[in-house]
């Protein structure tokens, strides 16, 4: 019996300990020189390594709490809620089917008209 506790307890803190990389690699990752505010994040890659990944939350968490000038977001597809969702938070997109099969949608802040 203890050895069955201890094999669960042992899986569950490999889980977790999995669970934690994952999570650190789901983040945007900056591109080019950190002060321009250019960042990536691959969707696809992402998913391969956690399927149960909510890709409309790590975007909408890191577009309400970073500064940025563009995101570019990789993905098999543009994902049907961003214009809408993007609308609301003053942002604008532009999305391009690549060569390479995949779907690159970059999210830029709009840029308002001087008054």
């Amino acid at each position: 019996m203890r050895d069955i506790i201890r094999t669960q307890i042992i899986q569950a803190i490999e889980r977790i300990e999995n669970r934690k990389t994952v999570n650190e690699n789901i983040l945007p990752v900056a591109i080019g020189e950190q002060p321009e505010g250019c960042f990536q994040i691959d969707l696809v890659k992402i998913q391969e390594k956690d399927k149960n990944s909510d890709s409309k939350e790590i975007i909408l968490t890191f577009l309400k709490n970073e500064q940025f000038v563009e995101l570019e977001i990789v993905s098999l597809q543009k994902p049907a809620w961003i214009a809408l969702k993007l609308m609301d938070l003053q942002l604008e997109t532009k999305t391009e089917y690549r060569k390479d099969g995949l779907c690159h949608t970059f999210v830029r802040p709009k840029i308002r008209a001087s008054e």
